[in-house]
């Protein structure tokens, strides 16, 4: 718009596979590891922000950002000592998040 002003706009698309494996060190009828996640989960990173300058090396900062994620349900998988194993249905996840930020600046 002008000198003074500079406006930001941003997104991001995530894509990934979780795989974690744990330890259960006070359980000794669980074999090593203990238990294993796996799932797949996407998300988005929606971002706005804005930029005047006030003075001389003076500058404020306005900016917000939106997460969105979600996962499927995915399986977790405990293993006993003995050789056996137990499958359970692993929790979606939904989480959103919101972050609102306002800065002042001087660059020297």
């Amino acid at each position: 718009f002008s000198e003074r002003l500079e406006l930001r706009a941003s997104f991001t698309s995530h894509h990934t596979a979780y795989h974690a494996d744990g330890f259960f060190n006070l359980r000794s009828d669980l074999g090593d590891p203990s238990f294993s996640h796996d799932t797949f989960a996407e998300g988005s990173t929606f971002g706005l922000g804005v930029e005047y300058v006030l003075s001389n090396g003076w500058v404020l900062q306005l900016d917000a950002q939106h997460r969105l994620w979600e996962s499927d349900s995915g399986r977790t998988k405990f293993r006993i000592a003995g050789g056996g194993a137990s499958r359970q249905r692993f929790n979606d996840i939904d989480f959103k998040s919101t972050r609102i930020s306002v800065g002042l600046i001087y660059d020297f």
